[in-house]
């Protein structure tokens, strides 16, 4: 799939002539042979799949050039040190060197890697005790603060998540209480704050509690039992922020689409309404970097993607992906710090927005994205196969 084998043509028989019937009939026996062997040595190679390592990615689309087409080459690489079970990774717009990796030993331990080289290579540093955590996220502001979390609230009371200062080391819960059971539907940060929102269940429904979790602080409810400035979220799209100030962007879930965005810069005590008239339509933020730099927003009717660099505050419609149609963000967005490289999940493949175009970077579904450093727009993560994790720099 990633490698198209050229053949080379065989030296012309003509020059063997003068020498006989019998050379020409060794010669051609050779050639036999050597097919065979050739042929053993390809179907050996596909059956094991090729090899990752050594390969240069395929140069890039020069800037404003749009294409829906696969690369003809993927040079996918495998990550040393993880082990071949599941595994989620996130990676620090602090530092995009650095990142952790967290492994499911049993149901009440987890195994924290972490890498210093974006990736290529990992090991352990430390073990969390607790309930299955299904989230990890890194501190925008500090690459060695680490928030794990569990999605599910089982019970009213408290609620708990793990966070590390020392770079994952050592573990401490910070807590909260929830009135009635629900489920974590989405997360960010606004500095070095982590927000938490979860759907809730029972007697709530339909509304949605919004956490804040500053750094060595007690956490702080943005919602008033279950209402935000007011209003029920049915659905929570986007939790962000930056330089104090903490959005929250969200909707009703019907097709009338009314949407809702407010802005707080003291933790839920005051909030002031934002519009969601983004770019002469209305729309609503269905991303955001971890730095909070850029806030990426959809037209309620799927027509059109929007970035916000200052807050929300204006908007600029950016190119559709191409030979798609409508938009199709609900099977997975991921976003680089400083808003440098939107990755979309869309229609069987995994398309990258940089410099200006869309190109469709595999046909593989990623699950992890990190900076592709200064050479690249994005580094993509998947696993094989095998179970393993690997790499692309796309």
């Amino acid at each position: 799939m990633r490698k198209n084998m050229t053949q080379q043509s065989t030296a012309a028989l003509a020059r063997w002539r003068s020498r006989g019937l019998a050379l020409i009939s060794a010669f051609i026996s050779a050639l036999i042979v050597a097919a065979v062997v050739v042929g053993i040595v390809l179907f050996t190679h596909a059956s094991h799949g090729p090899s990752t390592q050594g390969q240069t990615p395929p140069p890039g689309k020069p800037a404003g050039t749009q294409t829906s087409s696969a690369p003809t080459t993927e040079s996918w690489t495998v990550a040393q040190g993880l082990p071949t079970r599941a595994v989620h990774l996130a990676f620090s717009a602090a530092d995009p060197t650095q990142g952790y990796g967290s492994l499911f030993v049993n149901k009440q331990e987890q195994y924290i890697f972490h890498t210093t080289d974006r990736g290529a290579t990992w090991s352990q540093v430390g073990v969390i005790h607790g309930p299955v955590s299904m989230v990890l996220s890194t501190d925008p502001l500090d690459p060695r603060d680490v928030i794990s979390l569990a999605v599910y609230a089982p019970v009213p009371g408290t609620y708990a998540i793990q966070r590390s200062l020392d770079g994952g080391k050592t573990w401490t819960d910070q807590t909260t209480t929830l009135p009635v059971t629900g489920e974590v539907s989405t997360t960010g940060w606004a500095g070095s704050t982590f927000l938490v929102g979860m759907a809730l269940d029972q007697q709530l429904q339909g509304s949605s509690a919004v956490v804040a979790f500053p750094k060595n602080q007690p956490s702080v409810h943005l919602d008033m039992n279950g209402k935000v400035n007011g209003a029920s979220i049915a659905h929570l799209t986007v939790l962000t922020g930056r330089n104090g100030k903490v959005e929250i962007w969200g909707d009703d879930g019907s097709n009338a689409g009314h949407v809702f965005a407010a802005t707080t810069n003291d933790l839920g005590t005051s909030w002031s309404a934002l519009s969601t008239n983004l770019d002469g339509k209305k729309g609503v933020a269905v991303g955001a970097s971890d730095d909070g730099g850029a806030i990426f927003a959809s037209a309620v009717d799927n027509s059109r993607l929007t970035v916000s660099t200052d807050e929300g505050a204006t908007w600029t419609a950016l190119p559709s992906l191409p030979s798609l149609g409508s938009l199709e963000l609900n099977h997975g967005l991921y976003i680089t710090p400083h808003g440098k490289t939107l990755v979309v999940l869309a229609n069987g493949g995994t398309y990258v927005l940089a410099n200006g175009s869309w190109k469709k970077a595999t046909s593989k579904t990623v699950s992890a994205v990190a900076d592709g450093g200064a050479q690249h727009s994005v580094r993509l993560w998947t696993t094989d196969t095998q179970g393993r994790m690997v790499w692309y720099d796309a």
